[in-house]
């Protein structure tokens, strides 16, 4: 059992391990830890005892909150409580190189971090990209071999240079974090590019959408243009809509899959339902994707190909300029709020507001002039 000195400040506990198993013993944190962080060290002291006495793996639980502790206290936790724990001891002399099983390890550590949602999913995807990397040992992994990684990104998924900034700079919380555990001695990410250039999103022309829809060979590729004009959902969003998500009766389009994780609706505005695939309906499960040919791999070169033929200038950023025009739009209706406005494009509650949690049908029914 663990006890709290709050006089002393101190954390008194019994060995469950080691030459001195049974005996008490004393760390004290007076001017190393805040009182308010007390009752949490002796949380931490416990879970450490506990998988002692159950010969519970408890590493990366241990080191992680030991890299977040003054380096003076840290040292005082390992001579005290770590320096007879063998399992302890194994893994900081042989550290694991399995990437895959680090990768699962740290997904856990993020869960249960105090990092939002939306940030926390946006990390942990990018660091399972390194999986690319195949069976390259950890221990290997330099600066090069993650450029490298980036750069087949970029050829593969038409990364942009901002968004591989982004991918690089959560490789190197993947890996900070991995230094802190000491399992590394270094991280190999620090010198990657992670800052980004500003560059202004263009204006997408409604014009130049009719103009794509009119350079399309397909259905299904006109009916993509339109819902990437009217709904200004990202490029993931729009992919992974399925037949089930659009509601004809009430005029409405659901995106589940979105960034921040949060189911929002937008109007079936007549430009969309104009090139619904109706005649196939019949034939169709709701769990059908709307765009079933389409993929991130595939719709840059579309793009191209399309504003190739419709004579138009390519724009930067490809895809997320329909957002950025969507999101002028609506920010220059009168009819809506601010507040809406957001909502209707999936932004985070600082932008959308905080009390708003939904488009209700009144203003789903005004938009598609229903």
């Amino acid at each position: 059992m663990v006890c709290i000195n709050r006089e002393a400040v101190q954390v008194r506990f019994r060995h469950r391990i080691g030459p001195r198993a049974g005996r008490g013993d004393t760390i004290s944190v007076k001017r190393l830890l805040p009182p308010s962080q007390l009752v949490d060290f002796s949380r931490r002291v416990e879970d450490i005892l506990w998988a002692q006495e159950h010969e519970s793996d408890h590493f990366f639980s241990t080191m992680t909150w030991l890299s977040a502790i003054p380096r003076k206290l840290r040292a005082i936790v390992e001579e005290k409580l770590l320096q007879y724990d063998q399992r302890y001891q194994a893994a900081v002399s042989q550290p694991a190189d399995d990437l895959a099983e680090l990768l699962d390890t740290f997904e856990c550590h993020r869960q249960q971090s105090t990092a939002k949602l939306s940030t926390d999913a946006d990390v942990l995807r990018s660091c399972r990209r390194l999986s690319m990397l195949g069976s390259v040992p950890l221990p290997s992994i330099d600066e090069g071999c993650l450029a490298i990684a980036l750069d087949r990104l970029s050829d593969q998924e038409n990364y942009a240079a901002n968004t591989l900034a982004k991918i690089a700079g959560h490789w190197s919380i993947f890996f900070r974090w991995l230094v802190d555990a000491r399992v590394l001695g270094r991280n190999p990410a620090a010198d990657l590019k992670t800052t980004f250039t500003a560059r202004e999103k263009a204006e997408v022309q409604p014009e130049w959408v009719d103009r794509l829809v009119g350079s399309c060979a397909t259905r299904e590729e006109k009916l993509w243009y339109r819902v990437l004009q009217w709904t200004g959902c990202r490029l993931g969003e729009a992919l992974s809509l399925r037949l089930g998500d659009v509601d004809v009766s009430r005029h409405a389009i659901t995106i589940t899959d979105t960034k921040r994780g949060v189911t929002r609706r937008n109007p079936l505005y007549p430009a969309i339902a104009e090139y619904l695939p109706w005649q196939a309906l019949p034939g169709m499960r709701a769990d059908d994707l709307l765009f079933p040919n389409l993929s991130r791999s595939t719709c840059y070169a579309r793009l191209k190909r399309h504003q190739s033929i419709a004579g138009i200038e390519p724009w930067y950023p490809p895809f997320n300029s329909f957002r950025a025009t969507r999101a002028n739009q609506l920010a220059a209706d009168t009819t809506i709020s601010a507040v809406q406005a957001g909502l209707l494009l999936g932004h985070s509650p600082v932008v959308a507001g905080r009390n708003y949690h939904s488009v209700d049908d009144a203003l789903i029914a005004k938009m598609v002039g229903a």
